[in-house]
């Protein structure tokens, strides 16, 4: 079996070698080039949809604090809640410089309003005070976002001028989650 493939593969290369048409050769260039655009368009895309995925799973998992009145308890700001996040998001996520956290208490579900993550520049607004507490009293209404700045668009050619929603050409993915407190005490 072994040895007629390889009698295969040796009379492929043999015929490529005496080709001196040079058609294959020029196929494989009209080919590769779209190939290789829709190879990379393809991990680009999965790869956008981890991030968003990741950055919603760990906003999810980190308010389960909030919610329970664990954090409220244990007198944790909002600069531990956004190490906490970042600590369950994933290795390649830059939390440091592309990632703002902000939580913020309501009244009640219907005076909920989703704050800005961008300035007039079309860039990311700052991280609240780091030594601010977390925000959720028991039975209180409280909105955790999460802006993470993707810097990978801005990379690729023809994408950029289309998904780029930020004035330096990068993504804005938004994690969203809004919740009851429990009544704890």
């Amino acid at each position: 079996m072994f040895l007629g493939m390889r009698r295969k593969l040796c009379d492929f290369k043999s015929w490529y070698l005496r080709d001196r048409r040079g058609t294959v050769a020029i196929e494989f260039a009209f080919v590769i080039i779209p190939f290789l655009m829709l190879l990379f368009m393809q991990i680009a895309v999965s790869l956008y949809y981890f991030t968003t995925f990741s950055l919603e799973y760990s906003i999810e998992q980190a308010a389960r604090a909030i919610r329970t009145g664990e954090a409220q308890q244990a007198g944790v700001t909002q600069g531990d809640f956004k190490s906490t996040i970042c600590g369950l998001a994933p290795g390649f996520m830059d939390c440091d410089n592309n990632l703002r956290v902000n939580v913020v208490e309501f009244t009640d579900f219907a005076s909920v309003s989703l704050p800005q993550c961008l300035d007039d520049a079309g860039a990311l607004v700052p991280d609240p005070p780091e030594d601010d507490s977390v925000p959720g009293e028991a039975l209180g209404t409280v909105l955790v976002i999460a802006c993470y700045e993707w810097t990978l668009v801005r990379n690729l050619p023809f994408i950029n001028d289309r998904l780029g929603n930020m004035s330096n050409g990068s993504l804005l993915i938004r994690a969203v989650t809004v919740f009851e407190a429990e009544p704890y005490q």
